[in-house]
């Protein structure tokens, strides 16, 4: 069983090749399935997994995410695909067979953006991540702004202020030297706004320069 099993795998994987479609449509189904819970029995065949990154999840770490620009277009995506699809798990594969490109391409993308997971817990180095965003073109100030809520009651006093210097060059300390947490995070708060400053960790990591041989060190 074993040997003509392989022998049958092989098949389908040399035919998958020469099939961009029909490989298209099993990737897009392997990822939408685990995505949307929709498992069929079985379908464990294509090892193609996707670990999904859910709203949930992500609002239980990102302060304000609910309101946040991603929160909103990624639970818009998901309200979405979630009306497209069928909810049958058996019907899905072939719900898939009959779309066309463009609409596999865009659940393609919704599931891989579902399976990025680029929480870290301590300063992280550079990884995959910033590689994405900048293929990407994101710019975090576009889609993160430093409230109270998403980092100034989260910090000291003394990042607080490091903010604000790093952003405008004015050292406030003598300021606010005399208020307390919630009015200097306020106060703070202010100070950032439209300035488009980003804490170290929602900036690209850049990678290390290359091409010097041991002669340009």
């Amino acid at each position: 069983m074993r040997d003509l099993t392989a022998h049958r795998t092989a098949a389908i994987q040399a035919a998958l090749t020469q099939n961009p479609q029909v490989a298209l449509v099993t990737l897009v189904h392997r990822m939408a399935e685990t995505v949307f819970g929709q498992y069929g029995r079985g379908n464990d065949v294509v090892k193609v997994t996707v670990r999904l990154t859910s709203d949930y999840s992500l609002a239980q770490i990102a302060s304000g995410y609910e309101n946040s620009p991603a929160g909103a277009i990624l639970g818009q995506a998901e309200t979405e695909w979630g009306d497209r699809l069928p909810g049958n798990p058996e019907a899905m594969f072939d719900w898939l067979l009959g779309q066309d490109r463009e609409t596999l391409l865009d659940l393609l993308a919704y599931c891989t953006a579902r399976s990025i997971d680029a929480v870290a817990g301590r300063e992280r180095s550079r990884d995959q991540s910033d590689a994405i965003v900048k293929a990407l073109g994101i710019d975090m100030a576009d889609w993160w702004l430093p409230t109270p809520t998403t980092y100034l009651s989260s910090v000291s006093k003394a990042k607080a202020l490091e903010a604000v210097k790093e952003a405008t060059g004015v050292d406030a300390t003598h300021t606010v030297a005399k208020m307390k947490k919630a009015e200097l995070t306020a106060y703070c708060a202010r100070q950032l706004e439209g300035t488009r400053w980003l804490p170290s960790p929602l900036r690209i990591v850049h990678a290390p320069a290359t091409g010097e041989g041991p002669d340009d060190a």
